[in-house]
């Protein structure tokens, strides 16, 4: 009883909220990203061909945009922690049904179980940023954001060469060991204080309200980011090989990846005193539209310093954007604007890239897939100019 008793004083404080908000954070991509590595010896368990493998990863970011708004009605109802609770258990168990699904229909079933759990909490996040820590949106929302930049990298990065060799080269274990731990992360919000903060105070909107532009342009703004980010993962180790260089794929990735944890750092200092503000919206679009030129245009080393532009500066407009549903929507619409602002950006992230390859396809020149990316993403940068970011009163 004591221990529980320390852990509420504990999660009561600020520095607490932040604790859990970094650990949710993680679980917005651990357990996805903790597949790719592991598709060779699960295909070859369950006898995958490379499509199926391939909707392993690909099938939970596409739930991320069909259960943006289901998620944001269920913050409506069960107010943000217990929807950021019951999204967690349901990735760990869901998660962890995966290492012990016997077939391919129970391990894409607990796939999209598990997907489903992630998409509950991407609205529900922003709406627990604004419950809880309502003078320091910006900061906040860097510091979970931090958690899912780590997340990425821990999970897709040591999956093979550290877990792997822990659990004796099980497939399935290994799964359970990046599975079960945010069970323990949502029995951490139960030591959360509800009495104060309200943060599971039911509201009255879920659905996006559609005819407000504010819904449009921080959708299109997250969705010229997405476009840049995952076109230029997408593209450029193709565009690199087709060159001659393909020597060169890994460092730019690396960069392009990697570096988004520096970016991450920065707004942790900084994020307060650039949440809400346009121009750092717009000149952050449009310099990784030029990173993104750069690495086409150029060969060697400059191609991996401007796949690190790509990155640096996807990150920091993706921290300042998802800062915004919580400090423009209020208590009653930042779950719903959120979720609106998802369902657009992923629709994009998705259909402009692959506009990008048939425009590849039908000139046969590698850089005109870069052409749409590089378009949509200037002109959506613009948009940030047109927003009109008016807080609402913390209520």
């Amino acid at each position: 009883m004591q221990s529980d008793s320390r852990l509420s004083r504990f999660f009561s404080h600020d520095k607490g909220a932040f604790v859990l908000l970094w650990l949710a954070g993680l679980y917005l991509r651990m357990t996805v990203l903790a597949t790719p590595p592991l598709t060779p010896a699960i295909g070859e368990a369950m006898d995958l061909g490379q499509a199926a493998m391939g909707a392993l990863t690909t099938l939970p970011t596409l739930l991320l945009a069909a259960f943006a708004i289901p998620g944001a009605f269920i913050t409506a109802r069960l107010g943000a922690r217990r929807t950021v609770v019951w999204g967690l258990m349901l990735t760990a168990g869901a998660s962890a049904l995966r290492g012990a699904a016997p077939g391919l229909t129970t391990l894409f079933g607990a796939t999209l179980l598990m997907g489903m759990g992630i998409a509950g909490m991407q609205p529900a996040l922003p709406a627990l940023v604004r419950r809880w820590c309502p003078g320091r949106i910006g900061f906040a929302t860097a510091v979970y954001t931090n958690g899912l930049l780590v997340g990425e990298i821990l999970s897709s990065g040591l999956t093979l060469p550290m877990v792997l060799p822990l659990v004796g080269g099980s497939w399935r274990a290994a799964i359970a060991v990046w599975s079960l731990p945010a069970a323990l992360v949502a029995l951490g919000f139960s030591f959360r204080p509800t009495v104060h903060d309200g943060a599971d105070r039911p509201v009255g909107f879920w659905w996006p309200d559609w005819s407000k532009s504010d819904v449009w342009i921080l959708g299109l703004l997250l969705g010229g980011t997405a476009v840049l980010y995952f076109g230029t993962n997408a593209y450029l180790p193709n565009l690199l090989h087709a060159k001659g260089r393909p020597e060169l794929v890994s460092p730019a990735l690396i960069s392009l990846n990697a570096v988004q944890l520096a970016s991450s750092a920065l707004l942790l200092v900084f994020s307060d005193k650039l949440a809400g503000r346009r121009f750092p919206l717009t000149a952050m679009g449009l310099f990784a539209v030029a990173g993104m030129a750069g690495a086409v245009m150029t060969d060697g080393l400059w191609v991996v310093f401007f796949a690190g532009v790509v990155g640096f500066c996807a990150s920091f407009l993706m921290i300042l954007l998802l800062a915004l549903p919580p400090l423009i929507g209020g208590r009653d619409r930042t779950a719903s604007l959120a979720a609106g602002m998802f369902t657009v950006s992923y629709v994009c992230s998705f259909v402009v890239p692959f506009i990008g390859g048939m425009v590849w396809d039908a000139t046969g020149l590698a850089h005109a897939a870069f052409i749409p990316l590089g378009g949509f993403a200037a002109v959506t940068s613009l948009l940030a100019l047109r927003l009109r970011v008016e807080r609402a009163e913390i209520q």
